[in-house]
């Protein structure tokens, strides 16, 4: 696959109308994708030096740089604000990492955080994790697994309100093809500060429960879930729940990142006082003792 360091003119013309709204941008992706315009890797500088590989073929990375900036850039300032008010290691642990955008943008604006741990069951995707990630300075692992609160196996499910690649979920199942851990099994150090960003479509409180020793052992965390009125609907779960999960292991501050108008707590649904169908909740710990 040919690989560049500035998407095909095409793409960043046909993306430009699209996101604009301007009639016509939609179907020029389409005919770049016909021609085979878009199949092609495209590096892009995040930040002192380090890049991210987009994968413009599949149709769940189809970003410009201007997307791939501005993606979850008010999460990863919690994150970084918390890491750096914080004397004490961090390990960061993305469960649903994707092709590694997040862990990436993190280590560019924080190259001091110590492990990052990245979790990808979708074997599309899990390549360019690996290559994303390989270059950081910063330890890193990656597992191409789901993420909740068993061991065992699954399979990926998608809902029929979206089918992208982007909204699968986890179904557990023997005869899975696809291996289910827990963050407690990630042996994560005794004393370091937790990061975990959580994207997996309505496994969220399974993940969280299946994190529950590590965030008790550690001495802060932040942990930060998409809250999707959709994916609440099919679950029968309110993201309130992981609220006051998290709650009942410390004292969190809490914010929804990219709105701050909401105001959050544990005592009521977290879209009772929103017409918005999604947005990230960050949950921040008591800070940890120097």
């Amino acid at each position: 696959m040919k690989q560049l360091t500035k998407a095909p003119l095409s793409f960043r013309v046909a993306d430009f109308l699209a996101r604009n709204g301007v009639r016509g941008g939609h179907r020029l992706l389409d005919v770049a994708e016909k021609l085979g315009r878009l199949n092609v890797e495209v590096k892009y500088s995040v930040g002192r030096g380090v890049e991210l590989r987009v994968p413009l073929h599949r149709e769940a990375n189809r970003w410009s740089l201007e997307e791939v900036l501005l993606y979850d850039r008010v999460l990863i300032e919690h994150f970084v604000a918390a890491a750096r008010s914080w004397s004490r290691p961090v390990t960061m642990v993305d469960c649903g990492a994707d092709i590694g955008t997040i862990a990436v943008k993190f280590a560019a604006v924080y190259p001091d955080v110590e492990r990052i741990i990245a979790i990808e069951p979708n074997d599309e995707a899990f390549p360019y994790l690996k290559r994303n990630l390989a270059p950081l300075s910063s330890k890193v692992e990656w597992h191409n697994a789901a993420v909740s609160d068993f061991v065992g196996m699954g399979e990926l499910v998608r809902p029929s309100y979206d089918p992208s690649d982007h909204a699968c979920f986890i179904q557990p199942c023997e005869s899975g093809t696809i291996p289910v851990l827990r963050v407690d099994d990630l042996n994560i150090t005794d004393g370091n500060t937790v990061l975990i960003k959580i994207d997996v479509e309505g496994h969220e409180l399974n993940v969280l429960r299946g994190a529950l020793e590590t965030l008790q052992r550690a001495p802060g965390f932040v942990v930060a879930f998409e809250a999707h009125r959709y994916v609440a609907e099919r679950t029968g779960v309110d993201p309130v729940e992981c609220i006051r999960l998290l709650q009942s292991v410390s004292p969190c501050r809490i914010y929804a990142a990219g709105a701050p108008e909401l105001e959050l707590n544990a005592d009521e649904s977290v879209f009772k006082n929103t017409d918005r169908k999604k947005f990230d909740i960050v949950c921040v710990s008591r800070s940890p003792a120097n």
